[in-house]
């Protein structure tokens, strides 16, 4: 899912309904949460959702990058080979 492009951004201020969609588009997700944590429910099955991406950029699994309000969360690999912001390819090719 993310190696297709895909990305969660978890901004701080976002309303519980939003954070909520972010992490259950994440294909599999809640369901690795719910088999290991059945019992669980609510805004802690969230928390270990939040949990489970955080621990996969830990192993090198997803990029996490900051924002200036937030984490963005996506695909290791792509995230190796786009361009920081405000740089284009022109500007590459100066290095």
């Amino acid at each position: 899912w993310f190696g297709e492009g895909n990305v969660v951004e978890l901004i701080h201020d976002l309303p519980q309904q939003e954070y909520a969609k972010q992490l259950k588009a994440v294909p599999g997700l809640e369901d690795l949460v719910k088999e290991l944590y059945p019992k669980v429910k609510g805004d802690e099955r969230l928390f270990l959702m939040e949990f489970v991406l955080h621990g996969l950029s830990e192993f090198s699994q997803l990029s996490k990058k900051p924002l200036d309000n937030g984490l963005r969360f996506n695909d290791l690999l792509r995230s190796m080979f786009e361009m920081p912001d405000g740089m284009d390819e022109e500007d590459e090719e100066s290095y």
